[in-house]
């Protein structure tokens, strides 16, 4: 749970950075790989760690930390954990630093429309989002969580994010490109170290043994492949484990701990 100076703190950084003109993307190219750095990604992780000596740190010559505090490795994603994996593996085979993710989730969303030709900025009406959304993203790096050597801290913020209406559609928003997205407040924080931390990320109301049509309904989630994959992650991780099938449909059921 976050304090009033967290959440103050939070509001200052975004202030501050927001306020300060990008110098083009920052890069290091070569060996350790290529890192660009938007906003959201430095207004993150100067949230968690302000002490700027502690930022950007190679590993082993090949990656770049975002951070490194007090021997333990922070990683900012702000999207897909996808690109994260490979870093992260590396991490847990070549050295004894535990990791954090540390991972955005936009609860509450504006999206603001930039016309190409006048500049002009068009603001919608703010819209809402869950965990339960990220849930399935997990499921990239659910086995390398199970080692208990990397937890998740997911940060439950309100975001701005600004597109062109540059897109194929007759109103230009299909096929938009994003220029990017600015955290404007943070609500909450959860902490995801343990099975059981991650059990309570399970939707209110679901059975003990249930399918993957009955957990979409709970966590009101449309029905397809981000279900699966979230029932994979959480599998993987050992939150809940395979039961016998109903008839042809799959069943998934909590462990108990």
């Amino acid at each position: 749970m976050l304090c009033r100076d967290d959440i103050e703190r939070f509001a200052r950084v975004c202030r501050t950075v927001t306020a300060t003109p990008l110098q083009g993307d920052r890069a290091y190219e070569g060996e350790i790989g290529t890192y660009n750095e938007k906003r959201m990604h430095m207004i993150l992780k100067r949230f968690v760690c302000e002490d700027e000596s502690t930022h950007e740190i190679p590993i082993g010559g090949r990656f770049i930390a975002d951070i490194l505090c007090d021997g333990e490795i922070y990683e900012i994603q702000t999207g897909s954990l996808l690109p994260l994996k490979k870093k992260l593996a590396y991490y847990l085979e070549n050295t004894d630093h535990h990791v954090t993710v540390v991972h955005p989730v936009a609860v509450e969303k504006r999206k603001i429309w930039i016309d190409v030709e006048s500049g002009e900025t068009h603001p919608t009406r703010k819209s809402r989002g869950s965990v339960q959304d990220e849930l399935s993203e997990l499921v990239y790096i659910s086995e390398l969580i199970e080692t208990g050597r990397i937890s998740v801290w997911l940060l439950l913020i309100g975001e701005e994010e600004y597109r062109f209406l540059d897109g194929w559609s007759r109103d230009k928003k299909r096929g938009s490109n994003r220029y990017e997205r600015l955290p404007v407040e943070i609500f909450d924080e959860i902490a995801l170290n343990s099975p059981e931390d991650y059990a309570t990320l399970l939707p209110d109301g679901l059975p003990e043994c249930f399918t993957a049509a009955e957990y979409a309904r709970a966590a009101k989630q449309r029905m397809g492949r981000r279900v699966y994959m979230a029932l994979a992650a959480l599998t993987n991780i050992g939150v809940l484990e395979n039961a016998p099938k109903r008839g042809r449909a799959a069943v998934w059921k909590r462990r108990t701990y």
